[in-house]
């Protein structure tokens, strides 16, 4: 991989995201009660948001990597790491896994 194209993946991954908890497991009965108040409480917290901010070498050889970011659910936001495998797609770069 080259180093210009892992700084792109960098900055891809630093960038934040927005789930829509409404459809989490494509199980219609599971999704139901995930929105409920118990759990998502989607009707107060209608989505799920993280904010990579840096991005760590695990095995970079391997293109394993750490993504630490702030994760917020239901309105309270924690710093958490999430492991990532960045690998070749049917020759069209790198994506995460």
């Amino acid at each position: 991989m080259q180093q210009t194209s892992l700084l792109q993946q960098h900055k891809a991954l630093r960038q934040s995201s927005r789930v829509d908890p409404i459809h989490v497991t494509l199980h219609l009965v599971r999704d139901a009660h995930l929105r409920k108040a118990d759990f998502f409480d989607v009707d107060r917290y209608p989505t799920l948001t993280f904010h990579g901010r840096r991005v760590e070498a695990v095995d970079a050889a391997a293109g394993h990597y750490t993504v630490v970011g702030d994760l917020t659910v239901r309105g309270v936001t924690r710093e958490v790491a999430l492991e990532t495998h960045l690998r070749e797609r049917w020759g069209r770069g790198t994506t995460a896994a």
